[in-house]
């Protein structure tokens, strides 16, 4: 089981881990994702992985998840609990997110991003996502909606 270098565990999630996910989420996003979702996501064709506590893999800090398909992935969604953000658990994720791109044979990854999300802009881009377009309207806010910014990153450019 591959591990965070403070010892975070990283594993696939199965259908018991969808409540602890959802905690992470909710608390999160003022939009989350529903219960059938997650479910959705748990099947073949995607990819939900979680980083969890040492010792207690019940106790969730964050999860991503990727689909993969005809040479390109996508990141539909990564997210680390408030309490463990800035020690370095989403770059973590990240990266292997990004690696199991790669060994589903994808060229090239894709994520939209909220426009206000500085934090992770700045992570993407650090990583070798590029800004390719914008989605107007995208997210919904409780003001209205918010555009994402489109972001892709060649993967055997990443890992060179």
């Amino acid at each position: 089981m591959p591990k965070h270098s403070n010892g975070f565990p990283l594993r696939l999630a199965n259908l018991d881990d969808v409540d602890s996910i959802l905690r992470v989420e909710r608390t999160s996003y003022t939009h989350p994702w529903t219960a059938a979702i997650l479910k959705d996501c748990i099947k073949p064709g995607y990819e939900v992985w979680i980083v969890h506590q040492p010792g207690d893999s019940s106790e969730i800090i964050g999860y991503g998840v990727i689909s993969a398909a005809a040479g390109e992935a996508h990141l539909l969604n990564l997210c680390v609990s408030s309490g463990f953000r800035g020690l370095g658990v989403a770059a973590y994720l990240l990266s292997h997110l990004m690696s199991r791109g790669m060994l589903l044979n994808a060229d090239t990854m894709f994520l939209e991003v909220r426009e206000s999300n500085k934090s992770a802009i700045s992570l993407y881009s650090k990583v070798g996502f590029n800004e390719i377009g914008i989605r107007r309207g995208y997210y919904p806010t409780h003001q209205g909606v918010e555009s994402a910014i489109v972001m892709a990153c060649e993967l055997k450019l990443w890992i060179e």
